[in-house]
């Protein structure tokens, strides 16, 4: 009986490492799968808090675009009104010497 005893010893021991690898490869995919879960809640974050950075960025972008434009418009508005004031005092000197060279 001794053989026997021992036989279903090792038969045990055997059932009890199959048992104990088969729960280590569960809870290893459990681990995996956990890590995977997290790592794509990381990377879902960073996405989105790339795009807010994104969209401030363009945003920021755009406001000192439409900054500049404005100063533009304004300097090429001076600019104009300069101009139409020359035009304006040029054409009084042409009409004035027209005026003179008609009445003489």
């Amino acid at each position: 009986m001794a053989a026997v005893d021992v036989l279903q010893k090792v038969k045990e021991a055997e059932t009890g490492h199959k048992e104990r690898v088969s729960k280590a490869k569960a809870d290893a995919e459990k681990l995996i799968s956990d890590a995977n879960r997290e790592a794509k809640g990381i990377i879902e974050k960073a996405k989105e808090e790339a795009n807010r950075r994104a969209a401030e960025v363009i945003k920021e972008a755009e406001l000192k675009t439409a900054a500049e434009l404005e100063e533009k418009k304004k300097a090429g508005a001076a600019e104009i009104v300069g101009i139409k004031e020359l035009a304006s005092g040029n054409m009084e000197k042409a009409i004035s010497f027209i005026v003179e060279r008609i009445v003489r």
